[in-house]
């Protein structure tokens, strides 16, 4: 009878793990299928957690290997992701990183031609989460009191004192009458997890460091204290280290997991939220804007019969003509919502010059309308007025104009970006800002010198100019803080629909270029 009993207990400890499982593959199916309506970037690493998961469920796994496996998913994965429902910005999950600082520095002395045989080969740590859109780093350690207090006993560190390192000047001497403190495996994870967020950043920054330790109360075992304080001195000026565990805030207001209907559109990144007010744009949205390709029927061939174009795999122009209408719908009109639209003397001049040569009728009228240079554009846009303004754009478009885009662009002043010596000076620019402009050649120079002067964000699909910039930065930056301009790339059409040309030998050919 006791034997039925018990059968019938496993029977139902099954099928309850079995629900709980089903119930948590349905929650990380619900978000991938909602990021791909709003035509998000997927969560990277949720396909993988998604099909480790739906395995578990295959009929292969029932039985005693189904419990295991189930009650270890759950146990990790659906403890994790209870955590990450109160988070905001859901960028990667179960992500891995260097944590070799040294492993970089070497590189660097390789570029230079110097050499360097103390190689560490130190493995990746594994990040179970990236949120805030990238600048938060989450490391759930599940380690419980009794093993920590095993890890203290085993490596003969019972008694460390953890203030006795906290202004040590060298990062690698964690030691208390000669015990080096990376023999304690919790400490050591933590320590790897730093270690690898200073070799990342995040719009400049090195991303901020989240230690939960669900298992452990801090206050209640002096020894565990001691460990706990440890990890929260791992963080530096450089990187801000945050530890919480069972007993903190942070657990104890999110102790019942949030309906995932309720967080959903706060678990999505927004890419829109960091842009400023006030947008700079470059040359590759502003012809965007205003090209045919943007703007005409899927249907209508390209203007010159030797025209190359390619948009990923899109090679027809009904295909290349559709994503780029998808782009100025999804993209650039919802990304200039409600901002101020300005942009370089240097890019409108720059774009009409290309259009004097490559547009057609209609795509000169659309930037007479949207990026009026001369005077008389100039006076025209401003008796007109922003609404007229997007009923003619609109007469020139297959596509809606929405009334939250607030044309023209006004053309902005960039000479003062030729010296920026005096914008250092003045506290404008970093002081890393002159070894960065000298990497880079108008009118892309004053483009990005005026946004990241102003503070203003800069619209480019131009990734590789980005990169450029990013690099230079961190080969000279002179201070850990020192930020780079704001920009936002995003991929746009970067041509007109070209015309023929018969005076020019090699007929012209416009690229789309993926940026």
């Amino acid at each position: 009878m006791a034997h039925s009993r018990d059968g019938r207990m496993s029977i139902n400890a099954v099928n309850h793990l079995q629900a709980r499982l089903n119930g948590f593959v349905a929650e990380l199916r619900q978000v991938k299928d909602y990021m791909a309506s709003l035509n998000k970037e997927p969560v990277i690493g949720l396909d993988r957690l998604l099909d480790a998961n739906e395995k578990a469920l295959a009929p292969a796994f029932f039985g005693k290997r189904f419990y295991q496996i189930a009650r270890n998913n759950l146990e990790c994965d659906s403890r994790l992701w209870n955590i990450l429902k109160r988070c905001r910005g859901l960028v990667a999950l179960k992500q891995n990183y260097r944590a070799d600082w040294d492993f970089v520095l070497n590189q660097l002395a390789k570029t230079n031609g110097e050499t360097n045989t103390g190689v560490s080969r130190t493995e990746h740590v594994t990040v179970d989460a990236v949120v805030d859109g990238g600048a938060t780093w989450i490391r759930l350690l599940t380690v419980s009191e009794q093993r920590l207090l095993s890890e203290l006993a085993d490596s003969g560190a019972w008694d460390f004192d953890s203030d006795s390192v906290a202004g040590s000047d060298n990062e690698h001497s964690d030691s208390h009458h000669g015990h080096d403190c990376d023999s304690i495996k919790t400490i050591r994870g933590a320590r790897a997890v730093v270690m690898a967020a200073k070799n990342q950043r995040f719009k400049y920054r090195h991303p901020r460091v989240h230690i939960l330790l669900p298992k452990l109360e801090e206050g209640k075992i002096e020894q565990i204290d001691r460990v706990i304080e440890r990890i929260r001195q791992l963080g530096d000026d450089d990187v801000t280290v945050v530890v919480d565990c069972g007993n903190s805030a942070f657990f104890r207001h999110g102790h019942s997991s949030p309906p995932l209907f309720r967080v959903l559109p706060t678990l999505v990144v927004d890419e829109l939220r960091d842009i400023t007010p006030t947008v700079n744009i470059d040359i590759s949205w502003l012809i965007a804007l205003t090209s045919d390709l943007s703007h005409e029927r899927s249907s209508k061939p390209f203007a010159s019969s030797s025209l190359s174009l390619s948009v990923g795999d899109a090679k027809t122009p009904a295909s290349i003509r559709e994503a780029c209408g998808r782009s100025l719908c999804q993209t650039l009109y919802p990304t200039l919502a409600f901002r101020k639209l300005v942009c370089t003397r240097s890019a409108a001049e720059r774009v009409w010059s290309i259009a004097k040569t490559l547009a057609s009728p209609t795509e000169l009228a659309r930037l007479r309308l949207l990026v009026p240079l001369t005077e008389e554009d100039i006076t025209a846009a401003r008796n007109r007025g922003p609404k007229a303004t997007r009923v003619r754009l609109a007469g020139l478009s297959v596509h809606g104009v929405p009334d939250d885009v607030f044309w023209p662009v006004d053309i902005s002043d960039d000479g003062f970006t030729q010296n920026t010596d005096v914008l250092v000076e003045s506290g404008r620019l970093p002081r890393v800002a002159p070894a960065v402009a000298n990497k880079l050649q108008e009118p892309n120079r004053s483009i990005f010198l005026f946004g990241w002067a102003t503070g203003y964000t800069t619209l480019t699909a131009n990734s590789a100019m980005v990169n450029r910039i990013k690099r230079t930065l961190e080969v000279n930056r002179t201070g850990a803080r020192e930020r780079g301009p704001d920009v936002f790339v995003r991929w746009v059409t970067r041509s007109f629909d070209a015309k023929e040309k018969p005076n020019v030998r090699n007929r012209a050919k416009a690229l789309v270029v993926v940026g």
